[in-house]
């Protein structure tokens, strides 16, 4: 039986508006804690890799690929169906004295030459009313041995609560769950790394309609809850602010 189509859940126009605020160059601010929280992962687990190739999936604006370019080596690649996306990150990349191979397309009709040694989705499958092609996509492009990093917003429990309706019908639901990811891995014979909800609470991400006075309150609160010390690294299915998987494909 032939598979319908991974519809996508957006369209290139919501990401042009989406990126229109960003500004350049941009990379990853440690001031920010959700970003620290990413920044520390990858020193944590991933080596100097000079010459190695990264590809990432929906990839504006860039600066998670310019950071591992910058920190660890990795050669940039990139594709994404937003044409203001694709210009940011090349002009990212101009600014940041990186070359990169950016494609517009979308992931699906993405053809490299070789596989690459590490391919990164942050906040990208859940878009997908059936994210089994994508997945598979995303192995297609991995080389044995390399690692894959797959994140998704963790819009459940007190997220989805705190969120708008238009913004949580631009996602999956099924995809924001760990066990979902841990059974992807486990069917695609991957060695989990690193599984499990990041992050901590990320107010950041969310945003309830003005007239949601009640959530508006909570949110503010829970701001200045974020603040103390120590709470990036309590998680919860309940409000963390990511999911995060760290796999290698075996050889």
């Amino acid at each position: 039986m032939t598979r319908p189509p991974a519809l996508p859940l957006t369209d290139p126009a919501f990401w042009d508006q989406f990126w229109g605020s960003v500004r350049l160059p941009a990379l990853p601010d440690s001031s920010r804690r959700y970003e620290r929280c990413f920044i520390e992962f990858f020193d944590e687990h991933l080596p100097r890799a000079e010459g190695a190739r990264a590809f990432e999936a929906g990839c504006a604006p860039g600066l998670w690929l310019a950071h591992l370019a910058r920190r660890f080596g990795y050669a940039p690649s990139g594709c994404d169906t937003s044409p203001r996306g694709v210009a940011l990150t090349r002009e990212n990349f101009k600014l940041l004295g990186l070359a990169g191979e950016i494609a517009e397309c979308d992931l699906l009709s993405y053809q490299p030459e070789r596989p690459f040694d590490l391919v990164l989705s942050f906040g990208f499958i859940e878009h997908f009313s059936d994210p089994a092609p994508i997945l598979a996509k995303h192995l297609e492009l991995l080389k044995p041995g390399g690692l894959l990093v797959l994140e998704v917003p963790n819009l459940t429990g007190l997220n989805a609560w705190l969120q708008t309706p238009e913004f949580l019908a631009a996602h999956n639901p099924e995809v924001m769950r760990r066990d979902f990811l841990a059974a992807f891995a486990q069917r695609s014979g991957l060695e989990t790394i690193f599984l499990d909800y990041f992050g901590g609470f990320e107010p950041d991400n969310l945003g309830p309609p003005r007239t949601a006075l009640a959530r508006r309150a909570a949110l503010k609160i829970l701001r200045q809850v974020r603040k103390l010390p120590g709470t990036g690294k309590l998680n919860s299915a309940l409000w963390s602010g990511f999911i995060l998987g760290l796999f290698r494909k075996k050889s």
